[in-house]
């Protein structure tokens, strides 16, 4: 049997998951492997717990089988004891009791192997690896059942050994050396990588690495498997020879570091679990805090918002109270344009009712010449007739008489014509003196036409009255056209007379008709008098109405001033109210991003501790945290000194509007 030498480095994987394993099952069942030396003439059997095919004396090799290799050796054992079963039956109970101390024999031998396996790998390890060479290799060598389903070594060729192995023990090295390929990642992943994006960094570049050196290692698996199935001529010496020493040294080093990374990973932990117990105790003493402050938060704001709604609720009404005295002023001003159409209509009516009374003077005073001239002419004919009629004597003396009388009687109606006239220059004067007062009573109200809507109800009195005195200026308009028409008539009868030449009869007829006409016109003028009377009386009054709406519309003018006043301090008001609110919904939203924070930190921290993986390593810093706090604590108590302010100036104003 001739001898290859198929040298696998360890990896500190490895040396861990096997010292884990040893303590875990360390009297456990092992595959049964053979151990031949350079000449190939001893055989022993021993369990050789490594994962490798074969392996340098220097390799610390003991790790457990899975459990597909216990399932084989339960299986081995169980048709051994149905043998020896099946064996005992036919036979006597001495046979029996032999086949039995075999069975035991076999078993102590089987323990005594175990013993020994340790105790040669003991020594292994305590040789060096120079030695360890100096010494030969070991390899693995397939033990089968044969016909009679009994375990035998074939003492074959070498090349056939490698199809000899059962498939499991193939399958299972496969396994193993993939678990510790995906160890070693996991453990280089857990010590280089310290956040998610060096982490993919550092797991692309280990992943090319980690490749390269595979493929390194299985074609030196492959080559060594070649030189194992080929006949070598004589013994084949490792290339790698020189770097064994330096491999030693290395794995020696490792160790160390290992068992340091192991002390630290511990000192760690502890920290760890100590500065997150003071960090739990520290937030929760801060959460508290900060819910009886959310609670005081919400108390306040409750006030406010029902403070809020009480100064609506004001607002409300004060609008409402505005828009009505509003909707009052613009009735009351569209009624004083309605009076001032109606004075301008009346001062016409006035104008024309003054112009008629002048003409109808005009009229009476050309009437009093014609009687005068009828006079002159009736003395002058009477003159040329006083011989022919001396027997009417008498009788012109009474026409005489009577027309003295009249005359008389026309220079009475003379006379109380020239009262009129100085009571109509009166009343012109009152006139005037009541255009002037009109004109100012217009100026003021042209000055106050936006403050005169409130006046509706009261002014319907004072449109009726106007009413009627439209229809009084009516009548004394249609009485007025009258008179000019008797005038006229008379005036064309004057005419007829002087044409005619009249006798006295006709005269006196004449004489008596202008005196019941003047006498109509007296009553006419008695009328329109009193009728002016009236005007000047319903002047008077519209002008103390006037001033009494005067008066009314200063109040007006100063409760809407305050009222004006009172809405731009209300809208100040609301709109520190509204910047108040967005600052409180600010800091409240801070508050309550930083309890999230807070409440996200502890449920992290709370979680249970797993094993060290890509995505679950934390590095927390303490000054941070604790900068953090600080700042939090700052923003807290720096909150609550604009709102006291806030509510004790809004309760300040508050309390001066109401008194």
């Amino acid at each position: 049997m001739s001898t290859s030498t198929v040298f696998v480095r360890s990896t500190k994987a490895s040396d861990l998951r096997a010292k884990a394993n040893n303590l875990r099952a360390s009297n456990e069942s092992q595959f049964i492997y053979t151990l031949c030396g350079t000449e190939g003439c001893n055989l022993s059997i021993c369990s050789v717990p490594s994962k490798s095919c074969s392996g340098s004396v220097d390799e610390r090799i003991s790790l457990p089988e899975t459990p597909q290799q216990q399932a084989k050796i339960s299986l081995s054992m169980n048709s051994l004891a149905q043998e020896v079963t099946t064996a005992v039956a036919p036979r006597t109970a001495h046979q029996w009791v032999l086949i039995r101390n075999r069975v035991r024999a076999f078993q102590a031998q089987y323990q005594s192997i175990q013993c020994l396996q340790a105790a040669f790998f003991e020594k292994l390890q305590s040789l060096g690896p120079e030695e360890s060479k100096m010494i030969g290799s070991y390899k693995l060598v397939a033990i089968v059942l044969n016909e009679d389903s009994k375990w035998v070594h074939r003492n074959e060729d070498p090349t056939r050994l490698l199809q000899n192995l059962p498939i499991e023990s193939v399958q299972d090295l496969k396994n193993r050396c993939q678990g510790i390929v995906d160890s070693g990642f996991m453990m280089l992943y857990d010590h280089l990588a310290k956040d998610e994006l060096e982490e993919c960094n550092q797991k692309g570049k280990l992943t090319v690495k980690l490749k390269d050196l595979l493929s390194r290692q299985m074609s030196s698996i492959a080559e060594s498997i070649d030189q194992v199935c080929v006949t070598p001529v004589c013994q084949q010496v490792s290339p790698n020879k020189d770097q064994y020493s330096d491999k030693s040294e290395l794995r020696q080093q490792k160790q160390l570091m290992e068992a340091r990374l192991l002390q630290i990973h511990k000192a760690y932990n502890g920290e760890m679990i100590r500065l997150k117990a003071d960090l739990e105790e520290k937030l929760k003493a801060v959460e508290e805090n900060w819910q009886q402050t959310v609670v005081e938060l919400k108390q306040m704001l409750r006030l406010y918002e029902a403070q809020n709604d009480e100064n609506l609720r004001e607002l409300a009404q004060k609008n409402t109270s505005l828009t009505t005295k509003d909707n009052t002023i613009a009735s009351m001003k569209a009624e004083m344009e309605n009076l001032m159409s109606r004075n301008t209509a009346l001062d016409q009516l006035v104008k024309e009712s003054e112009a008629i009374v002048l003409q109808a003077q005009k009229e009476v005073e050309r009437n009093g010449e014609y009687v005068v001239s009828l006079e002159n002419k009736l003395k002058v004919q009477q003159q040329k007739r006083q011989d022919g009629l001396d027997q009417l004597v008498v009788e012109r003396d009474q026409i005489i008489a009577d027309l003295k009388q009249k005359v008389l009687n026309n220079k009475q109606f003379k006379t109380y014509v020239h009262r009129q006239k100085k009571n109509t220059r009166k009343l012109q004067a009152g006139n005037a003196e009541l255009d002037i007062k009109i004109q100012q009573t217009r100026a003021e109200i042209r000055e106050l036409e936006d403050h005169l809507r409130s006046t509706a109800v009261q002014l319907d009195s004072s449109y009726q009255r106007e009413q009627q005195l439209h229809s009084h200026l009516k009548d004394v308009k249609t009485e007025l056209c009258r008179s000019e028409q008797l005038v006229v008539q008379m005036s064309e009868e004057a005419k007829a007379v002087w044409k005619r030449n009249p006798t006295p009869n006709d005269h006196q007829q004449k004489i008596d008709q202008l005196c019941f006409e003047s006498a109509e016109k007296d009553k006419k003028i008695n009328k329109l008098t009193i009728q002016l009377e009236s005007k000047k009386e319903q002047l008077r009054l519209v002008c103390e109405k006037l001033n009494r709406r005067q008066k009314k519309l200063k109040c007006m003018e100063n409760s809407i001033n305050l009222l004006t006043e009172q809405n731009i301090h209300l809208s100040e008001l609301r709109n520190r109210h509204r910047e108040n609110e967005f600052l409180m919904e600010r800091e409240i939203s801070q508050l309550m991003g930083s309890i999230k924070v807070y409440q996200d930190h502890i449920s992290n921290n709370r979680r249970p501790e797993q094993p060290t993986e890509l995505n679950e390593y934390y590095c927390i810093d303490p000054s941070l945290e604790n900068q953090q706090t600080q700042e939090n604590f700052q923003l807290h108590g720096n909150y609550f000194r604009p709102l006291h302010s806030h509510l004790a100036r809004q309760q300040q104003q508050q309390y001066v509007h109401r008194h």
